[in-house]
């Protein structure tokens, strides 16, 4: 119910700025974006990191674990697909 309502605010104050119309991707921005490249990593172990998570649980003064760090080496010059729309975004 919580979530219905934040979302119904949400929408009534974007919508006399005109957002809505500006957020709602159209075929060219959905077409370019199926062609972006895809970066996939592997499988966590959920089993192992469960049992972590049971030993820091287990001792007091941790706090609960909330990501995982994943190394990377993405940057915008390096990564993706960048191009301009026609409207100069």
């Amino acid at each position: 119910m919580e979530l219905k309502l934040s979302l119904a605010l949400l929408l009534a104050a974007l919508v006399p700025f005109g957002a809505i119309a500006s957020a709602v991707p159209t075929g060219e921005l959905l077409q370019r974006a199926a062609l972006a490249p895809v970066k996939s990593f592997p499988a966590l172990d959920l089993d192992a990191l469960a049992a972590e998570d049971a030993l820091r649980d287990s001792a007091s003064g941790y706090p609960k674990r909330f990501a995982l760090a994943q190394p990377v080496d993405l940057t915008p010059n390096t990564a993706g697909a960048w191009s301009q729309l026609p409207d100069g975004d």
